[in-house]
Parts: C-alpha cells; sequence; structure tokens
C-alpha cells in the first residue's frame, strides 16, 4: 500500500511553521531560530529538506492554497485560535 502526502502551497522553515502557530494561538512567548545543529539529535539531518506538492505540480494540479491560510482554517475549525478562545470565555 503506498500512501502520497499533499501538501498546501509555498514551503517555510520549522522557524517559520512555529512563529505562525503561535500566533495564532495568541502565544506571546518569544520564538528564536535555531540550526539543526544547536538541536542535539542521534539521528543525522539534511541542510535543506522541505515537503511539497511536487507530484500535484507536476500533473498541473496544483490547487491547494498557502500554507498559512490553511492552518488558520485548520485551527479555527480546531478551536485552537487566541479569538475563539475569548469568544468561549465571555
Amino acid at each position: 500500500m503506498t500512501f502520497d502526502i499533499i501538501t498546501n502551497r509555498g514551503a517555510c522553515s520549522w522557524y517559520e511553521f512555529t512563529e505562525e502557530i503561535s500566533k495564532l494561538a495568541g502565544m506571546t512567548a518569544p520564538v528564536a531560530p535555531m540550526t539543526s545543529g544547536q538541536f542535539p539529535q542521534k539521528a543525522g539531518r539534511p541542510h535543506y529538506s522541505v515537503l511539497d506538492n511536487c507530484h500535484l505540480q507536476l500533473l498541473g494540479t496544483d490547487d491547494m492554497r498557502p500554507w498559512p491560510e490553511a492552518s488558520k482554517d485548520y485551527s479555527v475549525a480546531k478551536g485552537h485560535t487566541k479569538w475563539q478562545r475569548h469568544v468561549l470565555r465571555a
């Protein structure tokens, strides 16, 4: 059995992803970028890797939304945004 992973449009670093998710959640803690070398791990990490939808692009069907837009909609749907917590408390 084969599974294909489909991702939204665009690319980001783990730092950029963390910043966006933190912002959506209304977190105020600072987020600082770091390299893989600064975070000790047993497994080696590639210098650059990104999950993208290149297969959809090759098929000409890349109509996925940008990842920040999809992340916001997902967070809203799951009740993880600062706006929903504010409404629920009121």
